[in-house]
């Protein structure tokens, strides 16, 4: 099965934007299509930017509880030993570094910064439409 880590921009779009690829990639996740690894980080970020005034109205708290409970129920949490300085963005290493321990296949993301990277030791990053198409075939 593949290991993903998922960047928290992606898990925020899924509950701000109904119908979009964002949350059709959580609904596959929820149907045990792939494995996602995240750091111990994660949903502390995704509860902090879900309960700014300009987003928390968008959303309901159950809807925040829901993704937590998933990503915790079916994910592996990762705590990765040291960060590497290798993206423009300091904040998104931890992604790199979780995906260097546990060995994952891709980092989904819409991060500009994490993008242009493509690949880290052997995790190749990319976009949720890139990613979608790998699960249904279209791509490698």
């Amino acid at each position: 099965m593949l290991k993903v880590v998922v960047d928290s921009n992606i898990w925020i779009s899924a509950l701000l934007v109904a119908g979009g690829k964002s949350r059709e990639l959580v609904a596959r996740f929820a149907l045990g299509e792939f494995t996602v690894i995240y750091p111990n980080w994660l949903l502390d970020e995704i509860r902090n930017t879900l309960s700014k005034p300009r987003l928390a109205k968008r959303i309901t708290a159950d809807d925040i509880s829901n993704i937590i409970s998933l990503i915790e129920d079916q994910g592996i949490l990762v705590e990765p030993s040291s960060l590497p300085t290798v993206s423009r963005d300091p904040n998104d290493d931890a992604f790199l570094a979780c995906a260097l321990q546990s060995h994952a296949d891709y980092i989904v993301t819409g991060d500009g910064d994490l993008l242009v990277i493509g690949e880290y030791h052997r995790t190749k990053i990319i976009p949720v439409a890139d990613f979608l198409e790998i699960l249904t075939g279209g791509k490698s």
